[in-house]
């Protein structure tokens, strides 16, 4: 992640967008079968929330902390923010 534009800072951009993403995805699928009383759909996406996306995300954003630039961790402290506030 030492050079900017390296297949490796690519990959892992992508994966955190597709993370953020699908994070916003089953959010919203969770908060339909909420209202539709949907148990069994409830815990099935809170469960794909809770043990898959979260650690993934989790995976990706403190590894990044721990070996790249402050600067370079506001461009993806950015992205995270622009998925989140723009939604899916």
């Amino acid at each position: 992640l030492d050079c900017f534009g390296c297949v490796y800072e690519i990959k892992t951009k992508a994966l955190l967008i597709h993370y953020l993403y699908e994070n916003a995805r089953i959010s919203n699928e969770l908060e339909d079968c909420i209202i539709q009383s949907n148990y069994i759909e409830v815990q099935r996406r809170k469960h794909m929330i809770e043990k898959v996306i979260h650690p993934a995300l989790y995976e990706i954003l403190t590894t990044l902390e721990s070996r790249i630039t402050p600067e370079e961790l506001m461009e993806y402290n950015n992205i995270v923010s622009e998925v989140i506030y723009n939604g899916n």
